[in-house]
C-alpha cells in the first residue's frame, strides 16, 4: 500500500487541514508477496477474501476527497489511456476518469508510476485469487468475470 496524506507544517506552523501551506507525508506498507505472508497485525488488510464485485467496488484512490474504485481505475486504463479505446469517455464516468487522470506522476511506488503499480496490483490480485484459478481449471477461455 502506497499513499500521501496532509500534515501539520512543521516549518511554518500551518495546519494539516488548511487549504494551502500544509506539510505532505509519503508512507507505505509493503511486504514480499513471492510466498506466504507472515502472521502480524497488518495480515488482515493483505489477506482477506471478498466477492470480485466487492473487491473492484472498494476504494484504490482518493482525490480531491473522492474516492475512486479500483474498478473506476481499470475502466481509465481500458476506456481512456488507451487498453481499449484511445480518448474521451463515453461511459458517464467523465468526472471520475478526469481525478484518475490527476492523479498520474503525483505518487511513485519505486520505479514506476503510483496509478500504474495500481492497476498491476490489482491484475496480480485477481489473477492469483483461488475463485479465479477454479474458473480456469473448469473452462481457460471462460472465467465468468
Amino acid at each position: 500500500m502506497i499513499g500521501i496524506a496532509r500534515v501539520d507544517n512543521v516549518k511554518t506552523g500551518v495546519d494539516a487541514d488548511a487549504e494551502e501551506g500544509f506539510a505532505v507525508k509519503q508512507f507505505q506498507i509493503a511486504r514480499d508477496a513471492r510466498g506466504e505472508s507472515e502472521d502480524n497485525e497488518l495480515a488482515v488488510l493483505v489477506n482477506k477474501n471478498c466477492p470480485l464485485s466487492n473487491y473492484l467496488d472498494a476504494p484504490s484512490a482518493v482525490r480531491r476527497g473522492e474516492a475512486i474504485s479500483r474498478r473506476d481505475i481499470v475502466s481509465y486504463f481500458a476506456n481512456v489511456a488507451g487498453g481499449v479505446h484511445l480518448g474521451p469517455s463515453k461511459s458517464g464516468k467523465e468526472q471520475t476518469h478526469a481525478l484518475v487522470q490527476e492523479l498520474i506522476n503525483k505518487i511513485r511506488a519505486d520505479i514506476i508510476d503510483g496509478l500504474f503499480f495500481e492497476l498491476l496490483s490489482i491484475g496480480q490480485a485477481i489473477g492469483r485469487s483461488d475463485d479465479f484459478k477454479e474458473a480456469g481449471r473448469h473452462d481457460p477461455c471462460n472465467f465468468g468475470v
